[in-house]
């Protein structure tokens, strides 16, 4: 009895070491993002695997590597040193966030080991890279473009080919500002905007237009800050005070 219950754990073992070590074959695609020339750091769009061709059930551990031909890679660096790059799995039963370690390995390539794929009962499975940031060309109408390479021999196989992941706008499309005439103004004693109007002091209004639909962009849930627009004034005499509103509003044309 002892023996009988031996070889079954031998064969069930020899099962799933087959499952860990089957590969696959993964196609890369991508649907291309706006991202804007004047941005410093612009999220591409993500990056999906479809992968098949698996033992059924089976997991897949291995790495990949992503190279950016058109930019460096810009990622917030967390601190652990990863970059803050979110890859998440699907296999039929909804997406879960795969456990990797995105790492520079390059200015334009990041390391994405550790991960781990369990298959489907089809052999199937897709990987999803999302938040990856680049630093854009500089020219308007450009594709931003990737590959995502896998190790030699190792169970994920792509073909690296390059993709475009991006498309360059202008995300500023002009500026207007009214003439600042500098004249002495009586500043009331409560400093709001009612007060200022109320009292005639003296202002000039200054106008935005994006470049496309939703270019000046809110805060989201991996950013610290919405889209930063900077508004330089010069040539004031000494001593002159300059406030401007605490927000912006925006203004839909019709």
């Amino acid at each position: 009895m002892y023996l009988r219950l031996m070889g079954v754990m031998l064969a069930a073992a020899g099962v799933a070491w087959g499952q860990a070590t089957a590969g696959v074959n993964c196609r890369a695609a991508a649907v291309p993002a706006i991202v804007r020339v004047e941005g410093l750091s612009e999220r591409v769009g993500d990056m999906v695997l479809n992968c098949t061709g698996g033992a059924p059930g089976g997991v897949l551990r291995g790495e990949l590597t992503l190279i950016s031909f058109d930019g460096p890679v810009t990622n917030r660096l967390l601190a652990n040193g990863a970059l803050d790059i979110i890859v998440t799995a699907n296999n039929g039963s909804g997406e879960t966030i795969v456990n990797t370690t995105a790492l520079a390995a390059a200015a334009n390539q990041v390391t994405l080991g550790g991960l781990q794929l369990v298959l489907s009962a089809t052999g199937t499975a897709a990987l999803r890279i999302t938040n990856v940031r680049i630093a854009p060309p500089s020219a308007t109408e450009q594709p931003v473009r990737v590959a995502l390479a896998s190790v030699a021999a190792g169970p994920i196989r792509t073909d690296a080919s390059p993709f475009t992941v991006g498309i360059t706008q202008r995300g500023l499309l002009a500026t207007y500002a009214t003439t600042f005439l500098c004249t002495q103004s009586r500043l009331p004693e409560v400093v709001n905007f009612g007060e200022f109007v109320r009292r005639g002091v003296r202002f000039a209004s200054v106008r935005l237009t994006e470049g496309f639909a939703a270019a000046f962009e809110r805060r989201g849930a991996q950013t610290d800050a919405g889209t930063r627009l900077l508004v330089r004034y010069s040539g004031f005499p000494a001593g002159a005070r300059l406030f401007t509103p605490a927000v912006a509003c925006p203004v839909k044309m019709a």
